[in-house]
């Protein structure tokens, strides 16, 4: 059932809902979008970090292998003058 509630009687509503047996739970929808959005918001977050994280690490590959490729081309040159 979904019931639009007067935000200045919610708790005399939580209380006639707590008061009947019948009722076993009870889900807002605010709640549970709030909830929602801050799972998303870390997960969202998490993700990023990771993504950053390993991006550092690609970028460090790569310019270390441009540094030994540079630093091996070197060292032919210099054998083939001597």
């Amino acid at each position: 059932v979904s019931v639009s509630l007067d935000k200045n009687r919610q708790d005399e509503f939580y209380a006639a809902v707590k008061a009947m047996p019948v009722v076993s739970s009870l889900a807002l929808q605010t709640a549970s979008l709030a909830t929602f959005r801050d799972a998303v918001a870390l997960l969202v977050t998490t993700m990023s970090s990771i993504y950053t994280g390993l991006a550092a690490v690609i970028a460090f590959g790569v310019v270390y292998n441009n540094a030994r490729v540079s630093l091996s081309e070197r060292a032919r040159e210099l054998a083939s003058l001597r």
